[in-house]
């Protein structure tokens, strides 16, 4: 999507790694700082931009050898997260629910809103459970009426971690802001 992160790069990290998590994510923000990329604190991520490009780097230590769950350190909680990018990927690919996903980043981008892209994919499929597949226009629709009327009390969970709510990811003003945006859209003209 135009307008957003064009790159996403995750460093998982070996499960035998000792330090901590937070000190994973400084080091990775320090490294950044110095080689001269201006890098940004993010709740995950480190963002940072290569010529024009913007880039998400996400580090994670894996919690065992094998598997794919990781631990990455949480900016917003102060505090670790368990996550499985193969399973969010499968999660959000496997919806149906991708031209959505593709416009409400976009109108997100474009009004410059707070609102973590896995966040908006999985706050799009949960508004759309039951929803016809195909129907764009009505989807979008109801969409926006779902975060015009419900985004401070719709709970999102992790697909790949149940103790982590990913809708508690904001604070209620930017959950404010987006109500008062997608309430804007419903009554323009788009």
């Amino acid at each position: 999507v135009l307008g957003g992160t064009d790159i996403d790069i995750f460093v998982s990290l070996t499960s035998t790694l000792a330090d901590t998590l937070k000190h994973i994510y400084d080091t990775l923000f320090n490294v950044l700082n110095q080689g001269g990329c201006g890098p940004r604190r993010q709740n995950v991520s480190v963002g940072i931009v290569v010529n024009g490009w913007k880039v998400d780097v996400t580090p994670g230590r894996r919690q065992d050898q094998n598997g794919n769950y990781h631990s990455l350190w949480s900016n917003k909680s102060a505090s670790w997260l368990q996550t499985n990018i193969d399973e969010h990927i499968r999660v959000v690919s496997g919806s149906g629910r991708i031209d959505e996903i593709r416009l409400l980043k976009i109108w997100r981008n474009r009004f410059g809103l707070d609102w973590p892209s896995f966040y908006l994919e999985l706050f799009v499929i949960d508004a759309l459970r039951g929803a016809r597949v195909g129907n764009l226009q009505a989807n979008v629709t109801a969409v926006m009426r779902a975060v015009a009327d419900n985004i401070n009390s719709r709970r999102l969970i992790d697909p790949a971690n149940t103790n982590n709510v990913v809708s508690d990811c904001l604070q209620s003003s930017s959950k404010a802001s987006l109500e008062l945006a997608a309430g804007e859209a419903l009554n323009s003209s788009w």
